[in-house]
């Protein structure tokens, strides 16, 4: 098999669905921020063991509690 001459040649797929994210995020709005420590604290609050005795709070590496 031989390379192709233009190094674009044959993503033309690949290009297509690239430009379609692009175009998705564009369309979403602008960004906004996003607040990581108010982010994980939800997921610690929504890892902890139920009532039940279910779950065991280690859904998320290093949230486990001692």
């Amino acid at each position: 098999m031989t390379e192709p001459t233009d190094p674009g040649e044959g993503n033309e797929p690949k290009l297509a669905t690239l430009r379609a994210a692009f175009d998705e995020g564009d369309e979403s709005g602008p960004a906004t921020p996003f607040d990581f420590e108010a982010f994980i604290a939800a997921k610690r609050r929504d890892c902890q063991p139920s009532d039940t005795g279910h779950g065991d709070g280690t859904a998320l590496a290093g949230t486990r509690k001692r």
